[in-house]
């Protein structure tokens, strides 16, 4: 092989290292932009992620305070009607109550 042609090749493989060399630094550089903006995208994710439970948590509170107020109106209501009852009447309905909760013993 002439030496010109040696140079050549070493100079061609010299630059093919140089051009790789090159390119592994795109994707290094590629590489380290795409995980951050993975990272961010995560982050954001998760942020929406706790301020949704925080909202739905807030929301499922504000039910149940209102489904147990709703409770403590029914049952005010509740006993003041059977307040209201004369003895007699109110006796009657414990006795109704009763015969559906206690079944009758076996003869």
């Amino acid at each position: 092989m002439s030496e010109n042609t040696l140079g050549a090749i070493i100079d061609v493989e010299t630059e093919i290292r140089q051009m790789l060399e090159q390119e592994r630094r795109r994707a290094a550089h590629w590489l380290s932009r795409t995980k951050s903006a993975i990272k961010s995208d995560e982050d954001a994710a998760l942020t929406d992620l706790h301020r949704l439970a925080e909202q739905s948590q807030e929301e499922a509170r504000q039910e149940a305070q209102l489904q147990a107020a709703q409770i403590v109106r029914d049952a005010e209501e509740f006993a003041r009607r059977v307040g209201n009852l004369e003895e007699e009447e109110l006796a009657r309905l414990l006795l109704e109550e009763l015969r559906v909760l206690l079944p009758e013993p076996p003869p």
